[in-house]
C-alpha cells in the first residue's frame, strides 16, 4: 500500500510555511524505514559518540507531473 509522508516546511526568513507532500511505493517505504533505523544505530556508535565529524545531506530531484 502506498504512504504518504507530510513535511512541514518553515522559511526562517520569512516566516512563511509550506506543507510538502511525499508518495512512497512499498518498496521506497521500506527504504526509508530502513535508512532511519540505521541511522539511529549509527548515531550510538563509537564513531559519532567519540567526536569523529559527520554530516548528512539529502537531495532529490523533483519530476514533472503528467496532467
Amino acid at each position: 500500500m502506498p504512504r504518504t509522508l507530510k513535511a512541514r516546511i518553515l522559511d526562517p526568513r520569512t516566516g512563511k510555511e509550506d506543507i510538502a507532500e511525499f508518495n512512497f511505493s512499498d518498496k521506497e517505504w521500506e527504504t526509508l524505514v530502513d535508512f532511519a533505523t540505521y541511522a539511529r544505530e549509527l548515531k550510538k556508535s563509537s564513531l559519532v559518540m567519540d567526536g569523529i565529524p559527520t554530516s548528512l545531506t539529502l537531495t532529490w530531484t523533483q519530476k514533472a507531473r503528467k496532467s
